[in-house]
């Protein structure tokens, strides 16, 4: 559940790297041959949630996405059937995968709606109030940067030149 997806990225984000790998590598014994699909379902949101979070080692980098992309068959390379809704999982893995390693590790620990959003695949929608009382909703992704964030604002006002505009907390 969410409430234990906060805990064990509260005991990671600020961990060394190696307890983050042990921890991808925990979610792919947890999600190779598992009988129950529903726990293998949950194994991949979580390796989602934490693939979004802090990225894998350089070196667990290339088989964990490796992994990831077998998942995204049918069949796995020795036959083994894959579950079924393990694929948009899988990929949605890979593409946290490649943003949090470009961008590098989080140095906040995700908030529940931010948890809740990557285990459902979506992004977060951010309501953003405007000085005329009125409010535009954003969607915005763990890796979406308050330059983005602006610039997509600009876009739904219909701005030309998002320069002048800025976002407050």
């Amino acid at each position: 559940d969410i409430g234990h997806a906060g805990k064990l990225l509260a005991n990671t984000v600020h961990a060394p790297e190696e307890l983050r790998d042990e921890v991808f590598c925990q979610l792919i014994k947890q999600t190779s041959m598992n009988p129950s699909a529903d726990n293998t379902i949950k194994g991949w949101q979580l390796m989602a949630i934490c693939a979004g979070t802090y990225p894998p080692s350089d070196r667990l980098e290339k088989y964990l996405l490796s992994y990831c992309d077998q998942n995204t068959k049918s069949n796995l390379a020795d036959g083994t059937k894959v579950h079924d809704g393990v694929k948009p999982y899988a990929q949605y893995t890979m593409l946290r995968i490649k943003k949090s390693s470009l961008l590098g590790p989080r140095t906040e620990v995700p908030t529940a709606m931010e948890i809740q959003a990557a285990r459902d695949r979506q992004p977060v929608v951010i309501r953003v109030h405007l000085l005329d009382g009125h409010y535009k909703t954003i969607p915005a992704e763990a890796w979406t940067t308050i330059r983005e964030l602006n610039k997509m604002v600009a876009a739904k006002l219909k701005l030309k030149d998002a320069t002048p505009f800025a976002t407050f907390e």
